[in-house]
């Protein structure tokens, strides 16, 4: 085992330039992965990123273009998958699915977050992952807790023996498919739709995302096609590249029509709802008149008598309050004279309200109740 891994880090040893070679050296003591080495490795990747970024920032200023003063301090935080595939740690080498796969077994999500501050990374209420003192978090094995520095640096030191593991003779192919299913179920979480999408589902064709020789961490969730060898996979992935753009292109335009669809049927409802509305509301009004016709054809002639005698539009006003005041019953019912648009505007009992208050009922809800002024609008 000891031979393998010497012969593994002597061919990291011609890694591209700029990288550190010797499989972990960025992150080892005389061959040892340490926690030490790493925390000191990170400290100088961010004063480089630190130095990098003020050196661009030099040169925007020489340009005339400047900088945003909401970055002018750089990024808070990198993502650790990022800052693991930085130049200078060998590891990078092994490509991004290798390391996602050695982050998510060691239990540390890609995404988390590094800050960029040094004296954040020695304080364990800023960067908990990278500065837990305790003796758990910093052994670098197999038995140490998930989502620790330490577990994830023993899984960090396998990569290359995870990237040898990848080719070997007679093994299996995987093409990954896309999980249309959990897609669906995001989109739309009500169960009618679900129970649609499930249906049409079964004629849905299967998109393919890519093909390994290994399922990697990663993959665990994800549907995939199983094939007997790496040559067939890759075979049917590129046979299939064709006619998966076109499927894709075909759903992608049912998907829009759909949409379209959809928008003209609510865009149609919500019209019929208001002709609706506005159809009970006239019905209303209609009827309120019929049951008070008398008091309507009263209030009618006493305004047109008024301004045939020429009473000011004021004074006819005046008189309507004031005899609305007195109690006049038909002057009570006029709730408004429109007069430039020759319109009077009544207030009128409907025939629900007056059943209602004959029954012992209180409030007055029924009377026109689509009407926000309860009210009834009448041409002279």
């Amino acid at each position: 085992q000891q031979q393998q891994q010497q012969q593994q880090q002597e061919a990291l040893g011609e890694a591209p330039e700029g990288t550190e070679t010797g499989g972990m050296s960025s992150i080892t003591v005389d061959g040892q992965v340490t926690v030490e080495a790493f925390r000191a490795w990170v400290k100088r990747r961010m004063q480089e990123l630190q130095l990098e970024f003020e050196r661009k920032l030099e040169e925007r200023e020489a340009s005339g273009k400047g900088g945003r003063k909401s970055k002018l301090n750089g990024p808070a935080t990198v993502p650790l998958k990022s800052l693991v595939l930085a130049k200078g740690c060998s590891v990078s080498v092994f490509g991004a699915s290798i390391v996602e796969h050695a982050l998510l077994t060691a239990g540390v999500k890609p995404a988390t977050k590094i800050p960029t501050a040094i004296d954040a990374l020695d304080d364990p209420s800023k960067c908990m992952f990278l500065a837990d003192p305790s003796e758990e978090a910093c052994e670098v094995s197999a038995e140490a807790p998930l989502g620790s520095l330490g577990r994830c640096l023993f899984e960090l030191s396998r990569c290359a023996e995870v990237f040898s593991s990848l080719d070997r003779p007679g093994q299996q192919g995987y093409i990954v498919l896309k999980d249309q299913k959990r897609q669906r179920e995001r989109k739309e979480p009500s169960s009618e739709a679900v129970a649609e999408e499930k249906k049409q589902g079964a004629e849905e064709a299967e998109v393919y995302l890519e093909f390994l020789p290994a399922l990697l961490k990663q993959h665990e969730n994800l549907p995939v096609l199983v094939f007997e060898s790496f040559d067939e996979a890759v075979d049917k992935y590129f046979g299939s590249l064709e006619s998966q753009k076109l499927a894709q292109q075909a759903a992608a335009a049912e998907a829009s029509a759909k949409r379209k669809l959809d928008a003209i049927k609510g865009d149609h409802s919500r019209r019929v709802d208001h002709l609706k509305r506005e159809e009970r509301r006239l019905a209303t009004s209609a009827q309120a008149v019929q049951d008070s016709a008398e008091i309507v054809d009263e209030a009618l002639k006493v305004v047109q008598s008024a301004l045939e005698y020429n009473v000011t539009w004021s004074d006819l006003q005046q008189l309507v309050a004031a005899e609305t005041a007195a109690g006049h019953p038909v002057a009570s019912c006029i709730a408004a004279l429109r007069l430039d648009d020759d319109i009077v505007e009544m207030s009128l009992p409907v025939l629900g309200e007056l059943e209602h208050d004959e029954n012992g009922g209180e409030g007055e809800g029924d009377e026109l109740t689509d009407d926000p002024q309860g009210s009834t609008t009448t041409d002279e």
